[in-house]
């Protein structure tokens, strides 16, 4: 997969096809309900994933989609897609009356795992394909969401994998990754649902920012308003500096955008706070917080498409009662200029369970 660089065009689609939810009880053929191979003790649990160049969230995804039952709902999204493992696992979850969306990017649209789901399309009332021209949601950009929500894999309902990864042939051999898987979480996987139906028309909407708040945790959905203040830069600045904390994993930072999300992080650490930026090339900024004392590390090995992938954000502080807090954003959004018109989708997490598996990862980058 090519870096993601601030250049970057998304190509003329493809194809395009509309759908809404089909209900579970809609009639198939004998033929085509061919019962699922469920495991009635498959369950998952909700956390991290990380994929240091290997198949673990693929795994993941494979093992949800293949313990989908006849009748429940599959959505997913991703920018490119060359995995035939993932693609193949759809077809099968459809050709056994699962419901199967996908809409991904139309540069990946002539790649054989897409032209495999596209031909079962045709064939199956159950499986659409939307190849997304632009952002699907704005004019300009790209579709930059990955992951998959299911509305039953075994014994578990309502679960969403959200992650960094496209499904690439590359991801698992070449890249750095990670996955939040969220069960049961009803809001969360109607966020991820709505945005879903609003991307696979492929068209504009007004004002397409979303946000989801749900507590302390929350979630929000990007192309950016006109004239909205970066979500980004908001919450730098908006930390607060007793014993703070930052560690930063992201694959690409460029542009005005990155200039001052850069600007940012280095204000913080001038401030007092310790910042640790794990990066893959384009960085062009990073010089700004190296200036200020921020610890820097490049995971970026010179073989092609061999680099770090995550887009993720950590913190801690102490708090007006003395307590330390702990805060993860992950999910898909980079720091760069196209991102901001991009359908890029980021959650934020406030468990120290979550924040520790997290702070494990950057540990194990630096290490590199």
């Amino acid at each position: 997969m090519k870096r993601i660089l601030a250049s970057l065009t998304a190509a003329t689609a493809l194809a395009a096809a509309t759908l809404s939810a089909a209900p579970a009880s809609q009639a198939v053929t004998t033929q085509e309900a061919v019962e699922a191979p469920v495991a009635a003790r498959y369950t998952v649990a909700a956390g991290p994933i990380f994929a240091n160049r290997n198949r673990a969230i693929f795994n993941r995804l494979i093992a949800n989609v293949d313990n989908a039952p006849s009748g429940s709902t599959i959505r997913a999204m991703t920018m490119t897609f060359s995995d035939t493992g993932i693609s193949n696992a759809l077809i099968r979850a459809a050709r056994r009356g699962v419901y199967v969306y996908v809409a991904v990017a139309s540069k990946a649209c002539g790649e054989t795992a897409v032209n495999d789901l596209q031909e079962a399309d045709a064939d199956l009332s159950r499986l659409k394909v939307s190849c997304i021209s632009n952002g699907a949601r704005g004019t300009t950009g790209t579709l930059h969401i990955k992951g998959m929500s299911f509305s039953r894999t075994g014994s578990s309902s309502k679960v969403v994998v959200l992650t960094s990864s496209n499904f690439t042939k590359t991801a698992p051999t070449k890249q750095w990754n990670d996955a939040y898987q969220t069960v049961g979480w009803t809001k969360f996987y109607d966020f991820w649902t709505t945005i879903h139906r609003q991307v696979m028309p492929d068209r504009a909407i007004t004002n397409p920012f979303r946000q989801m708040v749900d507590g302390v945790s929350r979630a929000y959905a990007t192309p950016q308003n006109p004239g909205q203040t970066d979500p980004v830069i908001s919450r730098i600045k908006a930390l607060p500096t007793r014993g703070l904390r930052i560690h930063v994993a992201q694959s690409a930072e460029n542009g005005t955008r990155g200039e001052l999300i850069m600007k940012a992080l280095a204000a913080k650490r001038r401030a007092g706070a310790s910042v640790t930026y794990v990066y893959a090339r384009p960085a062009q900024h990073r010089s700004l917080l190296a200036a200020a004392g921020g610890t820097l590390k490049m995971v970026d090995p010179p073989a092609d498409d061999e680099f770090l992938h995550h887009k993720f954000m950590i913190a801690s502080w102490i708090n007006s009662a003395g307590n330390r807090v702990y805060r993860t954003w992950m999910g898909t959004e980079v720091w760069t200029d196209l991102a901001k018109s991009s359908d890029e989708m980021v959650l934020q997490l406030a468990s120290k369970r979550t924040y520790d598996r997290y702070r494990a990862q950057i540990s194990y980058l630096l290490g590199l």
